[in-house]
């Protein structure tokens, strides 16, 4: 997730500088150079693996993980063979009772095993795990919903008053749009980072997944900008609702994600982890779809690039 933003927070900058040193008619241009730097990043990636695989550090831990492991296989053998001697012992005592042991514990394994395997246990872990962890996975969801149904669209129909001196309106809203993105990306990764950081109780977290529905109405509020006026159509309140649009992004969302798989057994958390990631792409959908027709009916008189 840092990684994530820390990339989205480079490109930006990257794409600012070219805005600033390249003609507006040179897209391919830096289309190029973002694909260069992009295969020289890959390049760079397969060296260093190559290069950490022969580092010292790199190879004690590698060596210590796999002599645990040996040890714990080498246990297990040894447990198995006690056990395999204390049934031989068994059953040359009492080799009918003994068989009758064997034969009822592989029935019993068998059963466990087909049960664990069959679909139907499959579902009822599923539906058991949702049940358990169902809240903060629909907090998560909620957090994306109400981030793609105005960003970036509904905030790329404002504009920042400080910047009308600009010598054209097309300049003016490319450097507007990377003002929105870097911002978000800047404040989603603070974000982030805080919210892997903190402990924050359950039910904070789905209070602010809730209260983040406040930035649908504001952020319209700022587009349709016929009958604001005052503080509400000023740069000072774009800017706070900006920054905490993103900050309460990154932040709930990292928080919902943590917390989701302590609601279920260790050997569970495996599948919560998939919840997760299904309702994150669940939220940037529908909020996507929701913004469709909420971008249809808002119109921006200020942006007239044609």
């Amino acid at each position: 997730m840092f990684g994530n933003g820390m990339s989205g927070i480079a490109c930006n900058v990257l794409r600012m500088i070219f805005a600033a040193s390249l003609p507006a008619d040179s897209l391919y241009l830096q289309a190029q150079i973002f694909f260069v730097l992009a295969a020289l990043i890959l390049l760079a990636c397969g060296i260093g693996f190559s290069i950490l695989e022969k580092n010292e550090f790199y190879q004690y831990w590698k060596h210590a993980s796999k002599e645990k492991d040996q040890r714990f296989g080498v246990d297990m053998r040894a447990t198995q063979l006690m056990a395999d001697e204390e049934a031989k012992h068994d059953y040359e005592i009492h080799p009918d009772e003994q068989n009758r042991k064997i034969l009822m514990k592989k029935a019993q394994i068998d059963k466990i095993v087909k049960k664990q395997h069959s679909c139907g246990e499959f579902c009822k872990q599923f539906t058991k795990n949702f049940k358990s962890a169902w809240k903060v996975l629909m907090s998560l969801g909620y957090v994306f919903v109400v981030t793609l149904t105005v960003f970036p669209g509904t905030f790329f129909t404002s504009h920042f008053t400080f910047m009308d001196g600009m010598s054209t309106q097309g300049a003016e809203f490319t450097w507007y749009t990377l003002i929105v993105i870097l911002t978000f990306n800047i404040l989603d990764t603070v974000g982030r980072k805080m919210g892997g950081m903190m402990e924050v109780p359950s039910g904070v977290v789905y209070t602010l997944s809730l209260i983040r529905t406040a930035f649908v109405v504001s952020t319209i509020m700022i587009a349709q900008k016929e009958g604001v006026s005052g503080f509400a159509n000023s740069d000072a309140f774009k800017i706070i609702n900006l920054i905490l649009f993103a900050w309460s992004n990154g932040f709930v969302s990292t928080c919902c994600a943590i917390q989701a798989p302590r609601f279920v057994e260790n050997d569970q958390k495996e599948q919560v982890g998939i919840f997760v990631g299904l309702f994150i792409i669940i939220g940037i959908t529908i909020g996507s779809i929701i913004a469709m027709p909420i971008g249809s009916h808002i119109h921006s008189d200020y942006w007239h690039l044609g």
